[in-house]
């Protein structure tokens, strides 16, 4: 039968009773209980390590910030004010035994300011990080209005909100979305997807496996993936839009005076042009159907196009592997 406390957790033979038995019984549960209390408190603890960072350099307008950074995700954002404002927040990602502070106290930071620029760099001490970070990192930088960054990460996001200069951003791994840009752009990811809301200058594109959404932007757009789709809302100038496995499709509002050219290895291609749009068509898939809106002076076959769009202008190339084209009116 079971009786008392230990009803719950072993039985008790009133007619034979063995409590040294039921005593050792009960200890490697004890035991383990008490394991498990100390694994938890130990992760608790790590969860919870922080470190913090803030740093104020002053600058002049007009000037170039560069950040590098081993590892973090990186937002940036503008202020009316002649300084270059940084925090860091450093957290444990995992939830190993070790004491949370080694890893954090790896970190180390290094600033530089020459006239209206800044350098600064988060990395490992002596440059000799572990070969596991598990860390959750987050940079955020605010710069003057108009001012140039160039930031870099080895693994994390990009994110930056109304930049009045030049932007270039890279990173190993994430995403780069960036809102409203003033001058040129230039991004670069190896494993995540690119958005671009505005720009006024050039901006060139790519990624090794990630889609593209561009909006309007007034210069040149060069833009590549490995792997994904690509969207152009507002195309102005020049545009090159390329990737191996997924559609393309590309919206200009105006005449260009400039060469554009869509291509993909295996998706659809599609263009939207104003209903007087003057180019010098050339598009052609080998797995599905070539359509235009427009009247096509020139070849006109099932699988290609070729011919003059309203007399013709600058040279349109659209090309698929496998998928169908067509040029289609606002």
């Amino acid at each position: 039968m079971r009786t008392g406390f230990f009803a719950g957790w072993t039985n008790v033979n009133l007619a034979n009773p063995q409590p040294m038995k039921t005593r050792f019984r009960l200890l490697p549960t004890l035991s383990m209980i008490a394991l498990l209390v100390f694994i938890t408190g130990g992760r608790t603890q790590a969860a919870n390590a922080e470190r913090r960072e803030h740093k104020e350099l002053p600058v002049a307008k007009a000037g170039t910030l560069t950040f590098k950074a081993m590892v973090g995700s990186i937002e940036i954002r503008t202020a009316n004010q002649e300084q270059v404002t940084f925090d860091s927040v450093i957290k444990r990602g995992g939830w190993g035994l070790s004491l949370p502070s080694d890893l954090i106290e790896l970190v180390e930071f290094h600033y530089e300011t020459s006239g209206a620029d800044a350098k600064i760099e988060v990395k490992w001490k002596a440059n000799r990080g572990p070969r596991f970070s598990n860390l959750n990192v987050r940079h955020t930088l605010i710069v003057p209005t108009h001012y140039n960054v160039d930031v870099s990460t080895a693994g994390g996001s990009i994110q930056s909100d109304n930049i009045g200069g030049n932007v270039v951003a890279a990173t190993s791994g994430g995403r780069i979305q960036l809102s409203k840009v003033g001058g040129q752009v230039k991004a670069r990811t190896s494993g995540g997807s690119i958005a671009l809301e505005k720009a006024l200058g050039d901006a060139d594109l790519r990624t090794s496996g990630g889609s593209i959404k561009v909006g309007l932007v007034d210069g040149r757009v060069n833009a590549s993936t490995s792997g994904g789709s690509i969207s152009v809302e507002g195309a102005k100038g020049n545009l090159r839009a390329r990737t191996s496995g997924g559609s393309v499709s590309a919206s200009v509002a105006s005449q260009i005076n400039s060469p554009l050219e869509l291509s993909t290895s295996g998706g659809s291609i599609r263009l939207t042009v104003p209903s007087d749009f003057r180019a010098d068509l050339d598009a052609s898939t080998s797995g599905g159907g070539v359509s235009c809106d427009l009247p096509v002076d020139g070849s006109v076959k099932r699988n290609f196009i070729r011919g003059k769009l309203n007399g013709g202008g600058p040279q349109v190339t659209l090309r698929t592997s496998g998928g169908s084209v067509r040029v289609s009116t606002h």
